[in-house]
């Protein structure tokens, strides 16, 4: 909002533009299905957990791709992974998982992917490194979870 107030709507519109064509380029070849768009960001889902991590990695690929090539237009993404069973309800999904992943979310930093512990778990043995950024109290979670952040420069 800050950098929308200072920049202008038609700035915010192209930003909004480039987003959604890298964050859907993204899916389409990850087997991604956009699930919601929700003003600054999409939330998606995955048959695979791997699929998940290798589109958000993508995505981060063409954010940066964008920012060197328009660096008038620049802005940071992060992205927030879980991995569960979701209710599935009108098209949308909702519980746990999802709850999980807007957690994980609020605590990547721009043009950061992390991801919970079941992530890291349904990754192991996949060409992905994770960094581990601590255990966090998020809201209605009775205990910390685990919070890792992919290493895309150690990637395999």
């Amino acid at each position: 909002t800050s950098k929308q107030q200072s920049m202008g709507d038609e700035w915010l519109m192209k930003v909004v533009r480039a987003h959604n064509e890298i964050v859907r380029e993204a899916l389409k070849h990850h087997k991604g299905r956009e699930i919601k768009h929700m003003g600054d960001g999409i939330m998606a889902s995955f048959p695979g957990v791997a699929d998940s991590v290798e589109s958000a990695l993508a995505m981060q690929m063409g954010f940066e791709r964008f920012r060197q090539a328009m660096p008038d237009l620049a802005f940071g993404v992060r992205a927030g992974i879980s991995a569960g069973e979701p209710i599935h309800e009108d098209g949308d999904l909702f519980g746990t998982p999802v709850n999980l992943a807007a957690r994980v979310l609020n605590k990547a930093a721009d043009s950061e992917v992390a991801v919970s512990a079941i992530v890291r778990e349904m990754c192991r043995g996949k060409a992905f490194s994770f960094e581990e950024m601590g255990s966090f109290e998020l809201k209605g979670f009775d205990e910390p979870q685990p919070i890792f952040r992919v290493s895309v420069a150690q990637r395999q």
